[in-house]
């Protein structure tokens, strides 16, 4: 017998139905084998057995004649290694392929998550943390969690890491990235393409090649880089905020911007005047994750029109 690949026949989505064999024939001849399974048949007898046929770097996969209760029949013209394999319970999930653009450095961040994860947040977050924008594309897929993906990109610079593992499927609160992108400077599309990807073995060569399957693929447009006004914008209107804060509840603003769980400590708040202040808010949070903090403390100190005022604005 011929020990199995377990993690690699995991990570194809297969699972060990009896053992590998290695026959050598001595004398005679021989036309038809018998090989011993475990497996629980339905009632109408339905299985998905397969026999695997290796010799030296090639397989075969064989179709079996017959399926009893105990073994496999399979019609054979010569020897070597033949074992059996069926499809392990596939335990994929409906899977997400979201992009995020950072425009400033030509740079995406391809996250795989869940389905059911709240796009919105997801994509709230990633404007608070650093300014963000979400690239529209289809992002439905079936992802297997734990199991390790590839993704390929052109024209791209870089992408790293070159393979990751999708550990993200029960990330519902940090949504991190598994690739970084690096695009070439005004890149206007992007073609992206995401695969099941499996590392080399002698017995993964023999049995199943380093075939990769492609789960997702997509023809991204990217939005062109122009002046943007928005960071302006923004600054402005947060100043004429702070503007309407007396010197004590400046003081108070600030107290909660170094209380919160992204804080701007409070070595950098101590002598900031309100222009100061907005700018260590726009520098942390970017432009528009600064007027949701700021909506935030105003609401927290009882500030609701000018809360309400910001959120029209």
């Amino acid at each position: 017998m011929v020990p199995w690949d377990v993690d690699f026949l995991s990570s194809k989505g297969l699972q060990v139905a009896g053992a590998l064999f290695r026959f050598h024939l001595l004398t005679g001849s021989f036309q038809r084998l018998h090989l011993p399974h475990c497996q629980l048949l339905s009632d109408g007898g339905q299985h998905f057995l397969s026999v695997a046929h290796v010799t030296g770097d090639c397989v075969d996969f064989i179709t079996p004649g017959q399926v009893t209760d105990s073994h496999v029949t399979v019609d054979i013209s010569g020897f070597s290694c033949f074992g059996l394999v069926t499809p392990a319970p596939s335990d994929q999930i409906a899977g997400l392929v979201l992009i995020f653009s950072q425009p400033t450095n030509s740079t995406l961040f391809v996250l795989l998550l869940p389905r059911n994860v709240c796009l919105t947040q997801v994509r709230k977050e990633w404007k608070r943390r650093i300014g963000a924008e979400y690239v529209e594309a289809i992002p439905d897929c079936e992802l297997i969690p734990n199991h390790t993906y590839k993704l390929i990109g052109e024209p791209v610079t870089v992408i790293q890491p070159e393979i990751s593992k999708f550990v993200n499927f029960r990330d519902y609160n940090n949504f991190l990235p598994s690739f970084q992108v690096q695009l070439k400077a005004g890149a206007t599309q992007v073609r992206l393409q995401l695969r099941s990807h499996v590392a080399g073995s002698h017995l993964i060569g023999w049995l199943f090649g380093n075939k990769e399957c492609e789960v997702w693929a997509r023809d991204i447009q990217l939005k062109v880089k122009v002046l943007d006004l928005q960071d302006e914008d923004a600054t402005l209107q947060l100043l004429q905020m702070l503007n309407r804060l007396g010197s004590e509840d400046l003081k108070t603003f600030q107290r909660f911007l170094s209380l919160r769980t992204d804080p701007i400590s409070v070595s950098r708040l101590e002598a900031a005047d309100r222009t100061r202040t907005v700018d260590l808010m726009v520098q942390k949070y970017h432009a528009e994750g600064a007027k949701e903090v700021t909506e935030e403390i105003l609401r927290k100190m009882s500030y609701n029109q000018l809360a309400a005022a910001l959120n029209k604005s």
